[in-house]
């Protein structure tokens, strides 16, 4: 026997569980058929007689099928009877068929979903200032839906409707949700609803503006007939764009001090025969209050200056609100600054800056004149360019003020830099009382959505002193010490003009060094014979001068620096007869406040007065000579009476002169101690203590290419004669400009020590760097060996050229080893044998 059942294609939705349960006997089954959904059955049961199914016995065929979770009720089938039928075969009996019906239910859920987003969520007052409401709408019933509608806001009549802040501007984007193709807009105008047209795109009803707008409906369906919005379908959305209010639609309140909309919106879905079904969305925007605040400074460069002088005034005008400005301007007003005695001299480009946002400006000159006398027209900028030059102006007028307009979107904290010159004419000041102080004050103004800001008048002082110049001289001798005659003498001149900005800065500093009448003067004792290191300001040149007579001047040489300062120095040829010498530095451009300038003259002590065969000084009879000299600056500013401004200072300062006994070695001084310890010079024998000998040595006047110091005098007397009998000796202490204030012109050529007879140099292991000994003495230790067998030592000592360029108290290059009245010392170390 066979059964088949074919289930029926009204059922084809359902799931087929294909394992069929079959029991009363043997069987086997197999589904196919369309959609493979026929189900045959064969009956192999065998009875012991050979026949089938036995009479009054049979079989049972169980399928099961599954009603999907997701089966929407729009199903056909849907609570409609489905009548399943069977027929059963067998070879030895007639065929027979059997049906049923079931009726399957699937309720229907209808429901939808509804957003809304604003962005931004927060902004500044603005008025027209733009953001969108993006809103949402899905139908999530298991049917389809006809329509989806977004009401937004869900109460147009309400006094919280997001339209009293905002102005519905236009359409963005649309999103049409799955099954749909057509939008349809209803307005809210006036009170009543006014309908529109489904359509392809989003619009607002014919004769409707977008200002009007005060409530939008809006509803997705399908061109298609009957509901065709999927059911849980793809979300549809479209998009408000929005503009920011001035004030409120009703009362007219102004927003400029905040306020917080909220768009309460509302999704409705219809399914036909079925209802419909609602949900809420809201989102807010919070317009921040604006305020509209500026602020400003006026600072000079200089705000202390001389009559004739100039100086930069910089006026700053920030945005202090806490939004941006369309419009910040800042102003010099006419008249309350700008005179005949203060005028206007020019943008001036360093440091000017147009504020953050600006993107144009425009220039209006305020000017003074005569009748007929036509103003300059303003001048308009964009972005970065530089303020304009001043304007040609007729002989009778004159820039009284101005004033610049920055527009554009000019950011929080932004600030408009505007510097100018500002020129202070020669007689803006009285002689008596010397002084004026004159106000600059300038306005500062701004706009934005809040208003104009209240002006803010920033101000500075700048005092202005009749014109002047002032220079301050300070001379030094060196040394300080009594020179004999062939001794140096270095004297250092310092002008120095002042450091005040209301005098005026000096175009040429003199400074002038010459014998006078007194019978002690400086130069009758001494010659000058070179032009010591002396420093030329960058951009300055430098005069020297000389007189033989006290009167007449004749140039001797004039030196220009360039970029950076140079240093001038030269020998004096015949300067045995110069009785005066004038440094005079000129500067076209002024001298600034505080600069120093410094005029240094070598000179050598003379053994007779000048003129006279009079010895300058005698032996332990010592004699002072004062220089003295005096610095003039003068300044380019003229007068009403046609001079110029000047200043004069004077100093002094001695040196004294001492005669020594002549011959040969005349100026060498040398001597040797032994250094006390504990105030002692005894030591103990067989203690090995070691002691220090110092030789002192040095050169009162110059002229000697080396120095050679020796210990002993002579190494060739018999040993016992010498220290070396009962010492040995252990190490060359360091030199340095400690024990040595020399030692910085001259350099160590030789070290030698004294063994078996003969002189030995060490000076490749004292020396051991070409540096070494170049202004200095490292010091040298003796080997164990050379300690034993050294009965002399000497070191030799020539002059350093190379450390004598810029130093104005060094000896000039070619006079020898570094002379003066301070002894040199040498420190050798001894250990008793």
């Amino acid at each position: 026997a066979q059964l088949v059942d074919t289930l029926p294609v009204e059922f084809d939705p359902l799931t087929l569980n294909t394992t069929v349960v079959v029991t009363g006997g043997a069987s086997t089954y197999s589904w196919g058929g369309t959609n493979n959904r026929t189900l045959t059955v064969d009956f192999t049961k065998t009875t012991p007689n050979g026949l089938g199914i036995p009479s009054g016995d049979g079989y049972s065929v169980q399928v099961s099928l599954l009603v999907p979770a997701n089966l929407s009720p729009d199903w056909p089938s849907n609570g409609v009877p489905v009548t399943n039928t069977a027929t059963v075969t067998a070879t030895t009996a007639a065929a027979a068929s059997a049906s049923v019906a079931a009726t399957i239910t699937v309720p229907y859920t209808v429901a939808t979903t509804a957003g809304a987003a604003w962005s931004p969520p927060t902004t500044q007052f603005k008025v027209g200032e733009a953001s969108t409401l993006t809103l949402t709408t899905t139908n999530t019933s298991n049917a389809k839906a006809d329509t989806l509608t977004l009401l937004a806001p869900t109460d147009p009549t309400s006094g919280s409707n997001l339209f009293e802040l905002v102005n519905f501007a236009s359409f963005g984007a649309v999103t049409f949700p799955a099954g749909a193709d057509r939008i349809q807009v209803d307005a809210y105008v006036a009170g009543s609803w006014i309908n529109g047209a489904f359509d392809t795109v989003a619009a607002l009803p014919a004769g409707v503006t977008d200002s009007q707008v005060t409530g939008l409906r809006i509803t997705f369906g399908s061109s298609n007939a009957g509901a065709q919005l999927t059911a849980n379908g793809s979300a549809g959305a479209v998009v408000l764009n929005l503009a920011q209010r001035a004030s409120t639609r009703t009362a007219g309140t102004s927003l400029v001090t905040g306020a917080v909309a909220t768009a309460n919106v509302r999704g409705t879905v219809s399914v036909p025969g079925h209802g419909t079904q609602s949900a809420n969305a809201s989102a807010t925007y919070t317009i921040g209050g604006l305020d509209s605040v500026v602020s400003g400074s006026v600072v000079f460069s200089t705000p202390r200056i001389p009559a004739g002088g100039s100086t930069i005034s910089t006026i700053t005008g920030s945005n202090a609100s806490n939004g941006n400005l369309s419009e910040l301007t800042v102003t010099q007003p006419a008249g309350s600054f700008l005179t005949d005695k203060i005028t206007f001299g020019g943008f001036t480009a360093g440091g000017a800056a147009w504020p953050a946002g600006a993107t144009a400006a425009t220039v209006t000159w305020l000017v003074t004149g005569q009748p007929g006398d036509i103003d300059p027209d303003p001048v308009e900028l964009t972005s970065g360019d530089a303020f304009p030059p001043t304007p040609t102006l007729s002989p009778t007028q004159r820039i009284t003020g101005f004033s610049i307009q920055f527009r554009g979107t000019i950011l929080v904290g932004a600030s408009a830099v505007v510097p100018f010159r500002v020129n202070v004419a020669e007689d803006a000041v009285a002689a008596f009382p010397g002084t004026e102080v004159f106000v600059q004050t300038a306005q500062i103004d701004g706009v934005n959505d809040a208003g104009a800001a209240t002006p803010v008048s920033p101000y500075a002082n700048l005092t202005v002193l009749y014109p002047q110049v002032d220079v301050g001289l300070i001379k030094s001798v060196t040394p300080s010490a009594a020179v004999p005659a062939g001794g140096r003498s270095v004297v250092q001149l310092h002008a120095t003009t002042s450091s005040d900005s209301g005098y005026v800065s000096p175009t040429s500093i003199s400074i002038t060094d010459a014998m006078t009448a007194a019978a002690f003067d400086y130069w009758r004792a001494f010659d000058a014979v070179a032009i010591a290191p002396t420093q030329i300001p960058a951009g300055a040149t430098l005069l020297i001068e000389g007189t033989t007579d006290g009167t007449n001047w004749t140039t001797i040489s004039s030196t220009t620096a360039g970029a950076s300062a140079i240093i001038h120095q030269e020998a004096l040829v015949g300067g045995t007869a110069l009785v005066g010498l004038r440094f005079t530095f000129l500067n076209a451009g002024g001298f600034g406040q505080g600069t120093t300038v410094q005029a240094n003259i070598a000179f050598v002590a003379r053994a007779t007065l000048r003129g006279t065969s009079d010895p300058t000084a005698t032996v332990g009879g010592d004699v002072s000579y004062v220089n003295s000299a005096h610095a003039d600056a003068l300044g380019e500013v003229v007068l009403e009476n046609g001079s110029t401004v000047s200043s004069t200072a004077t100093s002094a300062s001695s040196a004294v002169v001492k005669t020594i006994p002549s011959g040969p070695g005349a100026g060498l001084m040398f001597s040797k101690a032994w250094v006390p310890v504990s105030g002692s010079t005894t030591v103990s024998s067989q203690s090995g203590l070691q002691r220090t000998a110092r030789l002192s040595w040095g050169s009162e006047i110059g002229g000697y290419s080396s120095a050679v110091v020796a210990d002993p005098a002579d190494p060739t007397v018999p040993v016992a004669t010498t220290v070396f009998q009962a010492f040995d000796l252990v190490s060359i202490q360091p030199i340095n400009s400690s024990n040595d204030p020399y030692i910085a012109y001259d350099k160590v050529t030789n070290v030698e020590l004294y063994v078996g007879g003969a002189w030995v140099s060490i000076f490749a292991e004292a020396c051991p760097t070409g540096s070494a000994c170049l202004g200095k003495f490292p010091g040298y230790t003796l080997s164990a060996q050379e300690s034993t067998d050294a009965t002399g030592v000497r070191l030799t000592f020539a002059e350093n050229s190379a450390a004598r360029g810029s130093d104005p108290l060094a000896p000039p290059i070619g006079s020898g080893i570094a002379s003066g009245p301070d002894p040199r010392t040498i420190d050798l170390t001894f250990q008793i044998r």
